[in-house]
């Protein structure tokens, strides 16, 4: 027992002092009684701006006196004690002053102190496990002091823990002793309650005379805690024995004290309890080695605790010395030790009923009575049987089986007799509530009666599961039978559907108007509808002897195999028009859709469906000659019309490029304006209406934030502000949603920033705020670098008709609904606005919107070249940020002065030629990035100048570009030009909007510089890595594109030409399919810009991208044709 309670009651172990660690403080101020003691000043401390030092503590009063959160604040501490007590195993250490004991933390600190020595101590205050402590202390011994006096107090006023690293004295009488770990332990006795007195380094056996011994213990109190800091005892350190002094001595032969009777323990006497021990003699009942004893005298049983492991048997007489207790019911000996005085014979149990036992006479003797079982437990270090005798249930515990084990043949429900020790439990009143049987071994146990197998349980269940199978026999059998007469149903009513179809497909075969046919994959007619007859003139019997191809004309021979190929290779419908010729020689033109029949997932026939379209090819063709016939007069009207077009240009264009344009322009603006104030009212008004709806069509962001600041950057130009757009790259590519209402929201905010900005930049970014499956939300961000927005005035800019300030709308103008009229948006949209900015510093505006992904393919995507392209700055993507020299050759001075004006407001050098001849010439002696050609001018006109350069360009490698700029708008005007060589097409009167959109889509470099390098058009490196190193793979597939590129590139040329879009996209994202084969990345980017304007359908800027995908494919071409030629090598 001694054991037991110094293992669990130790306190600040090593294991426990390497879980504390330093607490963060929180608290910053000290009780007001504290701070009055320590420090005066810190009265003023709550009125200073910064806390002031932490005060020196000189007592351990002082820190014993800090509440937890205060000591966790680190108080230095300086004080001068004695060492009353110190165990270097621990470690351990307490000193006291004059006016407390305090314990120290030595942590990791290595040091060997004796008690009574004097010592300084330096460290901090720490909160403890339990009570305020020194932490990480600085020791310096001083001397050889002594002990102090010790203060008696009081069993309670140590149980309280008030007393915790005190030197205190004790009294009381030791019950035990005990060596454990190199220290001696003391159970001392002390008012009624037990305390634990620790010696440390101590070696040898335990002083045996100590124990019944009445002494006063001196020692530093300590106690014992939980992990939650709460009290669960005290604990008493003594420097060595000096410190125990023997008031009374203990007998020198315990058993020569009186012996007593076991019924007289703790029975009434006048003299009290005397506390020491009582000499008792009886019979062995039960004993559990190490931890109990059962006796019995002539007048009771008796349970004795002892640690003693002395061997006895039942039956054996022995002598016990201990000390008396109260225990449940009736008294015990603990600490208890015996000595055996000899064999005897085994006692006999008494006979008792389970009432009898309920009363509590039988109390730790030894008894015999019949039960029944109802079940058994395994509990740690025991077998416990649950038992019915009569009315009552009471459990019997045996200590002899091991774990798992079961004791044999002992079934639930056996009736049995049982031999053992009572042990009665109480109540809160000490009244028996019911009792237990200990038992000694499996001999106390006979089985009288085995439980019959059929229980009234067990019949039940055999009852209900026979009862269960029968109905599972009958439900099945009726719920087969029902299941056949259903199946039966449906597969009469089956047949008789498909005899219907079979019917009606029969009807609508031989009734179809145009001619159903099916043939075998060979082509041999299978069979044929009359529509098939009527048109071939073939009989049913006779078609089905010939092939399709029989029937076909000449030059449609073989088509109807190779479209059978086709859907075996890719499945699906295919549609295509052949001709036949009848059995009377009249030839059909037919219009075919044909498909797959498949019979156990094989193809083994072709249906198809062929309409007459002869008298539609009769009509088209009759349609094609009048068209041509239309032309044809329509053209001596043209070449009029395109005379009397030149001659009102040429003056007109002087008109509007005059100063009278600029009138005209400024009218202009404030039409544009006003229109922009209707529009707003009109917005809100739908908005405030709830009329307003939002579209939801797919379209690429890239594409359209472009298009949609084209002219914002235009007017951040002219005032000298640079306008940057960026597009994070995770952003997707194709979004849904409405992009006209977004396209407002941004050019609203950018406008706005651009108006209250005079220098400086502006930037507009696009980021991911949240991804989810088939929606994205984006992040908008607006900023510049203008006049700002006062933080009192930020939340007023989103209400309708207010600005930041009255004086804004006089200055700078506008109605006060944009930002009204963006929040409403954005919250239609499913986001939100908001502004941060600083007065003079600069404003962003930031919103968000959710759009749905688009998986559409179909829908061109604006891809950046880099990651850059989409962060660039647009007065870059736009004008470019060299400086172009450009030649412009008219011969009117009125358009030779608006195209100057034009470029050089745009920051270009231009050179000006006034016919064809000084052209030429102008452009052999000096570099230009832009020729803009007049097309009729005298001496040499503008479609000969521009052969005369191509033709030298041709022996020199370079290529300028090229723009016609005529005042004929014919059509035919524009395929000439770009026959003659040049690269685009404009019209007069020259715009500075279409002339803006020439220089945007000019090449990065320019034209007349040298080209790139050959070894730079394409990365041989990677295009091996995407074939797996295979190089005769990559000479195969270069000599294919070597062979079919003219085809791809006449394609583009023919689909710029007729203005084909559609057809335009096609042949750009097929070459752009081709080149990226081989990581030709100049290449891949060119026929992206040709892409990209057809998406657009800007048919100028797809012919100078075209321009320079010409150019890099020569280099291309050529890099492949060699690579071909050494591979093959």
């Amino acid at each position: 027992m001694a054991q037991n309670l110094s293992l669990g009651n130790r306190v600040r172990t090593s294991a426990e002092r390497e879980k504390m660690k330093p607490r963060t403080w929180r608290r910053l101020g000290l009780a007001g009684p504290v701070l009055c003691l320590l420090c005066p000043m810190f009265g003023q401390s709550a009125q200073q701006p910064t806390l002031p030092a932490l005060p020196l503590l000189t007592r351990a009063e002082q820190v014993r006196q800090l509440s937890a959160d205060q000591a966790e604040r680190g108080y230095p501490v300086r004080l001068r004690g004695v060492v009353t007590y110190f165990d270097a195993q621990s470690p351990d250490l307490f000193i006291q002053d004059s006016t407390a004991g305090i314990w120290v933390d030595l942590g990791d600190t290595r040091i060997s102190l004796q008690s009574g020595q004097l010592v300084e101590v330096e460290g901090v205050s720490s909160g403890g496990d339990f009570a305020p402590q020194i932490s990480k202390p600085r020791i310096r011994v001083l001397g050889e002091g002594q002990l102090p006096a010790a203060r008696r107090v009081s069993s309670e006023r140590v149980a309280s823990g008030a007393e915790d690293s005190q030197w205190v004295a004790v009294e009381g009488i030791v019950h035990s002793a005990k060596v454990d770990k190199a220290s001696l332990w003391l159970g001392l006795v002390v008012g009624g309650g037990r305390l634990m007195v620790q010696i440390p380094d101590f070696h040898g056996r335990a002083p045996s005379r100590l124990v019944d011994a009445k002494v006063r213990v001196q020692g530093a109190c300590g106690a014992t805690f939980n992990q939650r800091g709460q009290l669960t005892g005290v604990l008493l350190h003594v420097p060595s024995l000096a410190q125990v002094e023997i008031e009374e001595e203990s007998p020198a032969d315990p058993f020569a004290i009186p012996r007593r009777p076991t019924g007289n323990l703790m029975k009434f006497s006048p003299e009290g309890a005397s506390g020491h021990r009582q000499r008792v003699q009886g019979v062995v009942t039960f004993q559990l080695s190490g931890h109990s004893l059962f006796i019995k005298d002539d007048t009771q049983g008796l349970y004795v605790r002892t640690e003693q492991e002395t061997s006895v048997q039942p039956g054996d007489r022995v002598e016990v010395v201990g000390f008396p207790s109260t225990a449940d019911y009736t008294p015990v000996l603990v600490d208890a030790i015996f000595r055996p005085l000899g064999k005897g014979p085994e006692p006999v149990p008494a006979d008792v009923s389970a009432e009898e036992l309920l009363r509590g006479n039988r109390d730790a003797d030894l008894i015999r009575l019949e039960a029944r079982l109802q079940g058994q437990e395994q509990r740690p270090g025991e077998r416990v049987l649950i038992l019915q005798s009569g009315n009552l249930v009471f459990e019997a515990e045996t200590f002899d089986s091991g774990p798992g084990q079961r004791w044999p043949g002992l079934l639930n429900g056996s009736r049995v007799q049982l031999t053992g020790v009572c042990s009665v439990k109480v109540d809160e009143f000490k009244v028996p509530q019911a009792f237990r049987l200990l038992l000694r071994s499996r001999r106390d146990l006979v089985v009288l009666e085995r439980p019959s197998f059929w229980t009234f349980k067990r019949t039940v269940w055999a009852l209900g599961l026979m009862a269960s199978a029968i109905l599972l026999a009958v439900g099945w059998v009726v719920a087969l039978k029902r299941r056949v007469n259903e199946q039966t149903g449906i597969i009469l009513r089956r047949l008789q559907r498909e005899v219907v179809l079979e019917q009606r497909y029969r009807d609508l075969f031989e009734n179809a108007t145009d001619i159903v046919y099916t043939h075998d994959l060979e082509g041999r007619l299978t069979s044929l509808n009359r529509a098939g007859e009527r048109s071939t003139g073939y009989s049913r019997e006779d078609a089905l002897r010939l092939n399709w191809d029989q029937m076909a004309a000449l030059e449609y021979r073989g088509l109807t195999h190779r479209m059978t190929e086709q859907k075996l290779a890719s499945g699906g419908v295919t549609t295509y028009e052949t001709e036949i010729v009848g059995k009377d020689g009249r030839h059909v033109s037919l219009e075919v859709c044909a498909r797959l029949i498949y019979q156990d997932g094989k193809a083994v026939e072709v249906q198809g469906n062929a309409r007459d379209i002869t008298e539609r090819k009769r009509a088209e063709a009759e349609l094609k000659k009048a068209k041509e016939a239309a032309e044809a007069a329509s053209r001596a009207k043209s070449e009029f019309l395109a005379n009397v077009s030149h001659e009102i240009r040429t003056p007109m264009n002087g008109i509007l490029g005059a100063e009278q344009r600029e009138y005209l322009e400024a009218l202009k603006g404030s039409a544009d304006s006003m229109l922009a104030v209707i529009n707003d009212i009109l917005d809100f008004a739908k908005i405030e209406a709830r009329k307003l709806e939002l579209e939801a069509n797919p379209f690429c962001l890239r594409a359209r934030l472009e298009e949609t600041l084209k002219v914002p950057v235009f007017r951040a130009r002219q005032k000298g502000l640079e306008l940057t757009c960026r597009v994070d790259p995770t952003v997707p590519e194709i979004l849904v949603g409405d992009h006209n209402r977004l396209r407002q929201i941004v050019v609203n905010l950018v406008g706005n920033a651009i108006k209250f900005t005079e220098r400086g930049h502006i930037v507009v970014r696009a980021d991911v705020e949240a991804h989810t499956p088939g929606r994205v939300s984006l992040h908008f961000a607006v900023s510049d670098t203008g006049i700002g927005v006062p933080l009192e005035k930020q939340a007023l800019i989103f209400e309708a008709f207010a600005q930041a300030d009255g004086s804004t709308t006089r200055r700078y103008g506008g109605t006060g609904l944009g930002l009204a009229i963006c929040s409403r948006l954005v919250e239609m949209m499913g986001g939100r606005i908001w502004v941060e900015s600083e007065p003079n510093e600069g404003s962003t505006f930031h919103f968000t919107v959710r759009f749905g992904v688009s998986s559409d393919s179909t829908l061109p995507a604006r891809k950046p070249e880099n990651h850059q392209s989409a962060n660039r700055s647009l007065g870059e993507a736009r004008l470019g940020t060299r400086v172009l020299r450009i030649l412009v050759a008219e011969d009117n001075p009125v358009n030779q002065r608006l195209a100057v004006r034009l470029l050089e407001k745009w920051g270009h050098r231009v050179v000006v030629a006034s016919n064809g001849r000084e052209a030429v010439a102008t452009a052999e002696k000096q570099d230009f990035d832009l020729l803009l050609m007049d097309v009729q001018m005298p001496q040499v006109d503008g479609l000969e100048a521009t052969a005369a350069i191509r033709r030298r360009e041709k022996a020199t490698g370079a290529h300028i570009p090229i723009i016609a700029v005529t005042a004929r708008a014919m059509k035919g005007d524009r395929e000439r030009c770009i026959e003659a060589g040049m690269d685009g097409y404009i019209s007069k009167p020259i715009r500075g909007q279409e002339l803006f959109k020439v220089l945007e889509h000019l090449p990065p470099e320019p034209r007349g510089r040298e080209a790139q390098p050959e070894v730079q058009a394409l990365d041989l490196e990677a295009a091996l890595a995407r074939l797996d190193g295979d190089r005769g793979l990559l000479a195969e597939m270069a000599s294919l594109f070597v062979e079919d590129c003219p085809r791809m590139l006449a394609a583009i040329r023919e689909a710029i030409t007729c203005q084909d879009a559609q057809a335009l996209a096609r042949a750009a994202h097929r070459l752009k399919g081709s080149v990226s084969n081989f990581a030709a990345q100049a290449a891949l980017d060119a026929a992206l810009k040709v892409e990209m304007a057809a998406g657009r359908a800007d048919f100028a800027g797809a012919q100078v991208a075209y321009a320079a995908l010409e150019q890099t494919l020569e280099h291309v071409a050529g890099a492949l044709a060699r690579l071909g030629e050494e591979i093959t090598r």
